[in-house]
């Protein structure tokens, strides 16, 4: 999945002239989050597979809406 996130970066940064925050912040967009609720899961035996694939889901949308509304921002500036 990093290197899917990489690439993505790659793609939006010159599309959308985004500087080094913008670039990390989709490549780490919610990871400690997620990752976090995951570990509780399998720590009190609940559905870990579920919150890992809502993990996946999250910060694809993530990746896919932070760019734009980043380009929209800067339209509208």
């Amino acid at each position: 999945m990093h290197v899917v996130f990489l690439l993505l970066n790659a793609l939006f940064r010159k599309a959308l002239k985004l500087d080094a925050v913008e670039q990390v912040n989709i490549i780490y967009s919610n990871a400690a989050a997620c990752a976090t609720v995951t570990s509780m899961a399998q720590l009190y035996d609940r559905d870990a597979s579920h919150s890992s694939a809502i993990y996946v889901l999250s910060t694809l949308l993530s990746i896919l809406t932070m760019p734009l509304m980043i380009g929209l921002f800067d339209l509208l500036l």
